[in-house]
């Protein structure tokens, strides 16, 4: 509209000019934002959401305490993280010394849903 109604001076033509580069960026800016947002996906959200069932539990966290460059698990009190995969991940780090980035973090109880998994999973464990 500034182009059609206004005078053609250079003022004129320049503040037209900055007008239409500040939208065409604007919208630039809100595609690249929504196709980053749609089309990129962080592996380690990927992998946390990654369901050990119970009677494998044991077995593939050790398989994985002994491949893993970082370590990252989510646990109610860690007991069993504590007695049997930190000593391997500090076995392995002093093997290979290289260090292993251990990152425990322990549930939310508030989180009804994650209780409710928790006690499905205690109770398939004593069955």
């Amino acid at each position: 509209m500034i182009a059609w109604f206004a005078p053609s001076t250079p003022i004129w033509n320049s503040l037209s000019s900055l007008f239409i580069s500040s939208v065409a960026s604007g919208v630039f800016a809100l595609v690249a934002g929504l196709y980053i947002y749609y089309f990129f996906v962080d592996p380690n959200d990927i992998a946390a959401k990654t369901t050990i069932l119970p009677q494998d539990i044991k077995q593939t966290l050790h398989v994985i305490a002994l491949r893993a460059k970082d370590y990252k698990i989510f646990v109610r009190t860690g007991r069993h993280f504590r007695a049997e995969i930190l000593p391997v991940l500090v076995n392995r780090a002093c093997q290979t010394r290289c260090p292993i980035r251990v990152e425990v973090v322990l549930l939310d109880l508030r989180d009804k849903d994650l209780c409710e998994k928790y006690a499905n999973f205690s109770q398939g464990l004593i069955i």
